[in-house]
């Protein structure tokens, strides 16, 4: 997880996530890219473009790529359908050519954005999925149904909404994991 534009924290994630085998290798392993791996609060943006350019420069700099493709996938997905869920969060998501394993971001804008979500409301929570574009979809959209999931709880999006930085935003949702993974 980076924090603030730091790298190398390592999430507090117990050892068996953090040993678990690559995205496909099993859905068990999808549980490990559920916790954000990369946090970003207090994100300016006017507009969903803007956010999906903030989303897109700050995954590409995380990966090692230009953020332009990385842009043009989260929008072409956007324009198939809007990614907004209900309750002021958003789960943009798109296949990328040149990544290995997933990214998942969770990123917080400073006001709530048009997003042309079912219930009308404006986003302000965004958790971003980046998959590689030669995986599998069965893990994609396991992945994506467990982080919209776990996006459905209204103490979660509470939490997050006013957690004070990233590492308590990801200690959040690291909680959220373990309780819900052993509960399988």
């Amino acid at each position: 997880m980076r924090v603030a534009g730091r790298r190398g924290f390592e999430p507090a994630i117990p050892a068996p996530m953090q040993h678990s085998p690559p995205f496909d290798d099993g859905m068990e392993s999808v549980w490990r890219w559920v916790c954000p791996r990369e946090i970003q609060l207090d994100v300016h943006a006017r507009n969903k473009r803007e956010v999906l350019a903030a989303v897109a420069s700050l995954c590409a700099q995380s990966l090692g790529l230009p953020p332009a493709p990385i842009l043009r996938a989260l929008w072409r997905r956007e324009q198939a359908g809007s990614t907004g869920l209900d309750h002021g969060v958003a789960l943009p998501h798109a296949r990328i050519t040149g990544i290995e394993h997933p990214l998942t971001m969770f990123v917080r804008t400073t006001k709530p954005i048009e997003f042309r979500s079912p219930d009308g409301e404006p986003v302000s929570q965004l958790f971003v999925i980046l998959v590689p574009e030669q995986r599998p979809s069965d893990e994609h959209l396991v992945l994506l149904a467990r982080i919209a999931e776990m996006l459905t709880n209204r103490d979660l999006r509470s939490r997050v909404a006013t957690a004070s930085s990233a590492a308590v935003v990801h200690s959040i949702f690291a909680q959220w994991v373990v309780r819900h993974r052993r509960s399988e």
